[in-house]
């Protein structure tokens, strides 16, 4: 009776330690232990082209850096729409790296659909996934949103803002 007592307080003091607080702690310790391992796998003419914890990390990094840059604070709104891609997954971890509020919209939903969730939710910033969805947005009335940029970064506007963007 007395070893397994014993074994189950060493698995709880050993959970304990790995236990993470949020998404972005996680990132981190992930970071750490697993920098040159796969993460994601994008597949691109037919290619798979593979991010690992430490290049996932770093643009998550430049990302925050640029919505901190551009006046994102806690608890503002950062829209974005896209599909389910590295990319959207980069702007998540960016924004809750601010404490901010992450809004996802789907591509196949109707751009009036979109304009109304921008408006609804107070968005900050809009994230858009490529120039087609840019396009669509362009014209969205910006009176009643105080502060509203849009930020196009994602495909090849990514790898430039990594190399342009103040890391936070």
């Amino acid at each position: 009776m007395q070893k397994n007592l014993n074994m189950e307080v060493i698995m709880a003091a050993s959970m304990e330690k790995s236990i993470n607080k949020n998404l972005i702690e996680m990132l981190e310790k992930s970071r750490n232990l697993y920098a040159d391992r796969p993460l994601y796998g994008t597949k691109r003419d037919g290619i798979y082209e593979w991010t690992t914890y430490e290049q996932f990390a770093e643009k998550v990094d430049a990302l925050r850096g640029g919505l901190a840059s551009l006046g994102v604070i806690a608890g503002d709104k950062v829209a974005i729409i896209c599909k389910n891609t590295e990319e959207w997954a980069i702007s998540a971890y960016a924004t809750y790296g601010l404490c901010a509020q992450h809004i996802p919209m789907y591509e196949t939903q109707m751009a009036k659909e979109w304009e109304y969730i921008i408006r609804d939710c107070g968005a900050k910033v809009l994230l858009a996934a490529n120039t087609n969805v840019l396009e669509q947005t362009r014209d969205f009335p910006r009176n009643g949103l105080k502060n509203w940029n849009i930020l196009f970064c994602f495909q090849e506007v990514m790898q430039e803002m990594l190399k342009h963007i103040l890391i936070y």
